[in-house]
């Protein structure tokens, strides 16, 4: 599975770390609270408590503008901390005033999703990045993220529904990454095949479908 692309990520960072005029860093899971506030409140947490209530609540004593919070989010995403980083990605997206990197941010909020296993959640993201940022380079991505949603949600024939879209415009596909997807979509829709004819053949012979929790027992 894509985990993302980190260079994009790390281009972004590079972009807005300029108009930040207060530090904000991550250092053993800490997060130090904005200069003012640095005397009389810091809120740290570690591996153990990052998804806890006080984790939650510290989101809102941390006064950091959009940039902020997608850099402290890409943080978490590279460390592996997709709930965290969810957290992070919707904060900045709520701050956020239709920055030129939205999509990238949504992209990233979805893959969080995904990889929490939000799939539903994960899903309305793509789907918004596939209808309303038409012109977006993460068009493809999302469409094979669509996929992924679905297939772990047993529901094949729509996730192959997603990728026969990504070929039906193979054409528009420029980009290295572009031609990568598309050839990756290729063996996904087997593997869904594949995956989907060993469940029906569970289930036909009295097997258990642990996706929909049905059992069926042979007489």
């Amino acid at each position: 599975m894509n985990r993302g692309n980190k260079d994009i990520g790390n281009i972004i960072e590079e972009k807005v770390i300029e108009t930040i005029k207060k530090n904000v860093s991550l250092d053993n899971a800490m997060i130090n609270i904005s200069e003012e506030n640095k005397g009389d409140k810091r809120f740290i947490y570690n591996k153990n408590d990052m998804n806890s209530l006080a984790f939650r609540n510290g989101l809102n004593e941390i006064h950091m503008d959009s940039s902020k919070y997608v850099i402290e989010a890409n943080r978490f995403y590279e460390q592996g901390y997709y709930k965290n980083a969810a957290a992070f990605y919707e904060e900045g997206l709520n701050k956020s005033m239709h920055s030129s990197n939205e999509d990238f941010i949504m992209y990233r909020l979805g893959d969080c999703y995904l990889l929490s296993e939000r799939y539903e959640d994960a899903l309305k993201v793509f789907h918004s990045l596939t209808s309303d940022y038409v012109n977006s380079p993460y068009q493809f991505k999302s469409r094979l993220k669509i996929g992924e949603c679905y297939a772990q949600m047993g529901e094949f024939n729509k996730a192959r529904k997603s990728l026969y879209t990504i070929m039906a415009q193979e054409g528009k596909g420029s980009s290295e990454d572009d031609k990568a997807i598309i050839a990756d979509s290729y063996f996904k829709i087997a593997d869904y095949y594949m995956e989907e004819a060993k469940r029906l053949h569970k289930i036909s012979t009295g097997g258990t479908d642990s996706r929909n929790q049905l059992v069926f027992t042979s007489k």
